[in-house]
């Protein structure tokens, strides 16, 4: 007799989270802390804190929608030169 081989399984809610830091996954929230603190540190110049913080509160935005959405259009950005025809 053939043992049962199930194809599909349903993952239940909540069984998978995307890590966040500050309610910005992880590898984003770092990148935007180092492009904000470069010019401060560097030339004690606050001018790209601004529009850095406008970039934060939208990429939080959007994980609270959808936490993969970075993750997708990522990957779609690094596979699309592979689809094209």
């Amino acid at each position: 007799m053939d043992p049962l081989v199930i194809d599909s399984a349903e993952i239940c809610q909540g069984a998978v989270r995307k890590r966040t830091l500050l309610g910005v996954p992880t590898e984003l929230a770092i990148s935007v802390l180092c492009f904000a603190l470069m010019p401060v540190l560097m030339f004690w110049s606050w001018w790209l804190v601004p529009p850095l913080a406008g970039l934060w509160l939208f990429l939080r935005h959007q994980t609270k929608k959808d936490p993969q959405c970075v993750q997708v259009w990522l990957s779609h950005l690094w596979l699309d030169k592979h689809y094209e025809a």
